[in-house]
């Protein structure tokens, strides 16, 4: 990003002339000035984290974080736009008990990083040179990070000049992660031990890749600390930058099969990641990073429960009939529940109780939708199993919807059970096709039931993990998968994510999946996951017999 620029070697922005960039004056605003020891009077958030509903509220505003009990780290927060996230400018500590220096002084890395967890940072991003640590302290950072549901990421900035090679190296990598978590609505924090300078200067160019004007990003994050991004350099860092677009996904044939079969992939691996986690109290364990069995029911690694097993039955159940058969469907389904069937330990277990109630008033009368209507019923045993459908008919709307809705019906009749598996089979069908990230978690319109509509409206954009349910309520697993896919960038984030809210952890995990699946594709997946999943074959052979089918059919077919 760094081009030249006369600033470069100038101590003020009067250079910019010969640039035609805008002098100071001319924009009506003081002259820059040094940061005193003594910060200009602000406003003090009531509480150590306020939660603000409107973030264009925020902008000049401190958050004073931290607990009486002990010194607290000083954040400004900048907002990037309306419903988009914030970008947290704080200085903190870059080791393992050691102080930060200037007004902070005496604040130690876990006091800091529980006020950015607290604040609602689903990312830190560190700007200090891991050898300024030494490698056991820049360890015990990522971990700390990692211990509080945090992502944590090390993008040194040198004291001088701008950024270089080596920090552009590490923000193409990791550039886009932080832009998409922004346009969720998730908050993203930047630290520095030496004050708000290099903190400064990376959201400022957050902003300008965002989409703000180079010169009144400067303007915003000097607003909150005047003089941050005062060095020529760093200045031109800035003014050289530009806006850069979402990603367009690939959308051809390939591509779009490649993300078809990575939803059914997907729900199995976050099946098999959730399971060591299930029914577990949330953070009552050492957070989860990888595949590792055991859980409630001791299964191998990469071996997955009822969520994977019905999602089977029903990819066969399409495949064989060529589409829905309710019949045909619940037929396979008791076939799991008596024998095993569609299981890969052979036996039939983990099943909801309202599952086992549809399954045996079929049994008992041959109807084709049991599934209970009462709204106490609304569990998530209908929409942990979708991808099969979406799969099948992504292109053709209108059928899409109509098997979503009557899939669900076949066990789990309460509206909200339904309209959750409307609404998500569009998400998934969006991300399948193609849409930008953005268009597919963007919010959507009225008319679910209940819960449904205010999540699939945009609740979950920006919310406090805390605040984050991961029950077997529909709504509650519908809500935090959703969370979970737009607090991270990559499959494996986003699952693991899922998995660490523990409670219902596997079905969370697996609906969780499905989308980040079908947003990242089969290639996105970790191969050590792939290598581990039980059944992998047999699950992608299935995939791609009902996305062949799904051309030549609907509107697909009429292309």
């Amino acid at each position: 990003m760094a081009s030249p620029c006369p600033l470069a070697s100038a101590p003020d922005r009067s250079a910019c002339a010969d640039v035609g960039l805008p002098m100071e004056p001319s924009r009506g605003l003081p002259e820059r000035s040094k940061p005193s020891s003594v910060a200009p009077p602000r406003r003090r958030a009531a509480t150590g984290f306020a939660e603000i509903a409107g973030c264009a509220d925020m902008q000049g505003m401190p958050i004073m974080m931290g607990r009486n009990e002990s010194p607290s780290p000083r954040m400004e927060a900048v907002c990037v736009g309306a419903g988009l996230g914030r970008i947290g400018i704080v200085i903190s500590p870059g080791a393992a008990g050691q102080p930060v220096r200037q007004e902070t002084s005496g604040t130690d890395l876990a006091t800091a990083l529980d006020a950015m967890r607290d604040w609602g940072a689903g990312v830190v991003v560190s700007l200090v040179d891991a050898s300024d640590r030494g490698p056991a302290d820049a360890s015990d950072w990522a971990a700390a990070v990692r211990r509080r549901h945090m992502e944590g990421l090390q993008l040194p900035v040198p004291d001088l000049p701008a950024p270089g090679s080596a920090f552009e190296i590490l923000w193409k990598l990791h550039g886009e992660g932080l832009r998409a978590r922004l346009r969720s609505g998730f908050d993203v924090v930047v630290h520095h031990d030496d004050g708000f300078a290099h903190a400064g200067l990376i959201a400022a160019r957050l902003l300008v890749e965002l989409g703000h004007e180079s010169d009144i990003a400067i303007d915003k994050v000097e607003r909150l600390w005047p003089g941050a991004i005062e060095v020529g350099a760093w200045q031109c860092h800035v003014l050289a930058g530009r806006a850069i677009p979402e990603p367009e996904p690939d959308t051809s044939l390939a591509a779009i099969r490649d993300r078809a079969i990575g939803a059914m992939l997907g729900l199995a691996v976050g099946d098999a990641i959730g399971t060591t986690l299930e029914f577990e109290t949330r953070d009552s364990y050492e957070p989860l990073d990888d595949m590792v069995g055991g859980g409630p029911f001791d299964l191998k690694p990469g071996e997955w429960t009822d969520d994977t097993a019905m999602a089977l039955a029903l990819a066969s159940s399409l495949v064989e009939c060529g589409g829905l058969d309710e019949a045909d469907l619940l037929t396979r389904f008791t076939d799991w529940y008596r024998n095993g069937t569609y299981s890969c330990t052979g036996t039939c277990f983990d099943i909801g109780g309202t599952t086992a109630y549809a399954l045996q008033r079929w049994e008992a009368t041959g109807e084709l939708f049991p599934g209970s209507t009462d709204p106490r019923t609304a569990g998530n045993g209908s929409l942990m199993r979708l991808a099969p459908i979406v799969v099948r008919h992504w292109s053709d709307r209108v059928a899409l919807r109509d098997a979503a809705a009557r899939q669900s019906r076949t066990t789990h009749g309460a509206p909200e059970a339904i309209d959750a598996c409307v609404a998500y089979a569009e998400i998934l069908a969006d991300a399948i096709e193609g849409r930008p990230r953005s268009q597919v978690l963007s919010p959507r319109g009225e008319g679910y039931a209940g819960a449904i509509a205010r999540i699939v409206g945009g609740s979950w954009r920006g919310r406090l993990r805390r605040l984050v349910w991961s029950s077997g309520y529909v709504a509650h697993s519908l809500e935090a998968s959703l969370w979970s896919v737009g607090r991270t960038s990559d499959f494996r984030s986003a699952v693991l994510t899922a998995a660490n809210l523990g409670v219902d952890a596997d079905t969370t995990a697996a609906i969780t999946g499905q989308l980040a699946g079908a947003l990242c594709g089969a290639a996105a997946i970790p191969v050590g996951f792939l290598d581990r999943l039980a059944w992998r074959d047999r699950i992608e052979t299935l995939a791609g017999r009902l996305f062949d089918a799904s051309l030549n059919s609907g509107d697909f077919a009429a292309r």
